[in-house]
């Protein structure tokens, strides 16, 4: 049942993050019609666009290490406030990431349960939209960027960079790599 749930209000996540348009268009995991291929895509054409162009681009690949572990629950129900999420809904977004627990087992040995602190399920479907809505800030920020452009897929990321040379591109990718 409990999964059930969870894919249920997965969905109405979704239709609310289409109907708000609450993610940012450069965020392309755990969204609504955007998918893998839709990151290639965009990249392809970006860099179609530079040859064109006739300048030189840079692409800087990065993967944000155990970012589902690291989450910070207290942040993430902020974040869904601040989506304008209703107040129930966070209520349960509470209790979903605050009751988490853990047993370890090493041998023989079965620890008694603990609870987990931080981090989101890696399992849910609820865990990823909740992830792509905690990035949302910093890709927003990223538009701001001059030379250099942000997408995401999930925790997931690409900094692309087309600039007159190929030291410049470089140098304005890894600029935008320390702003992240």
């Amino acid at each position: 049942m409990g999964k059930l749930l969870k894919k249920i209000i997965a969905k109405q996540f979704n239709a609310d993050i289409e109907q708000y348009y609450l993610l940012p268009i450069t965020q392309f995991g755990s969204c609504p019609q955007h998918c893998a291929i839709n990151v290639v895509t965009t990249l392809v054409y970006r860099i179609q666009a530079t040859w064109a162009s006739g300048h030189a681009g840079a692409l800087l690949l990065f993967d944000i290490s155990s970012f589902f572990d690291n989450i910070n629950p207290a942040c993430a129900i902020s974040i869904l406030r601040n989506c304008g999420f209703p107040e129930n809904v966070c209520h349960w977004a509470t209790l979903f990431l605050s009751t988490q627990t853990a047993t370890l087992k090493i041998g023989t040995y079965t620890s008694d349960p603990f609870q987990i602190l931080t981090g989101m399920p890696q399992g849910s479907p609820l865990s990823l939209i909740v992830l792509a809505l905690y990035t949302a800030t910093l890709l927003k920020l990223a538009y701001a960027w001059t030379y250099c452009n942000l997408t995401l897929y999930v925790d997931d990321g690409a900094i692309y960079a087309m600039l007159a040379t190929t030291s410049t591109a470089t140098t304005s990718a890894l600029e935008g790599f320390t702003q992240v």
